[in-house]
C-alpha cells in the first residue's frame, strides 16, 4: 500500500487543489445522496456506488431514478474539481454488511446482514 499523497509512476505529492477538490466533491455528493432516497415500493430502491476521479461513495440504498443523474453529475463534477489529481483517492471506510435495499416509510434503506446469535 502506498503512503497517502503518493502516486505510482512519477511519485507526485497530492496538490492542495486536489485535496480541496476531493473535499468539495465529497460534501456535494453527500448532499445529493441525502436527497436520493424517496420511494414508494421496494422496487424503487437499489444498491449503488457513485464514483468519479475525486473518489467514491460507500455502497448504499438509493432511489433508482436518482442514480443516473447523480452518476453523471459525479463524473463531470469530479473531472472539474479533481483535474489536478494524479493519484487514487483514499477509499472511504464502508460497511461491508449491506446485502439489499428496501423501501421503509417512503425512504430507501440498506438491509444489512443480521448477526448470528449464540445458541444456548
Amino acid at each position: 500500500m502506498l503512503d497517502a499523497g503518493v502516486c505510482c509512476g512519477t511519485c507526485q505529492t497530492v496538490t492542495q487543489d486536489c485535496i480541496d477538490g476531493r473535499a468539495q466533491w465529497k460534501a456535494e455528493l453527500g448532499a445529493k445522496l441525502m436527497a436520493a432516497h424517496a420511494c414508494t415500493t421496494d422496487r424503487d430502491c437499489t444498491l449503488a456506488v457513485i464514483a468519479s476521479r475525486c473518489g467514491a461513495s460507500c455502497l448504499d440504498a438509493l432511489a433508482q431514478p436518482d442514480i443516473t443523474p447523480i452518476s453523471e453529475w459525479a463524473y463531470f463534477r469530479g473531472n472539474a474539481l479533481c483535474a489536478s489529481c494524479f493519484s487514487s483517492p483514499d477509499l472511504a471506510e464502508c460497511s461491508n454488511q449491506i446485502v439489499g435495499a428496501a423501501c421503509s416509510n417512503g425512504t430507501c434503506v440498506a438491509t444489512k446482514v443480521q448477526p448470528l446469535l449464540p445458541r444456548d
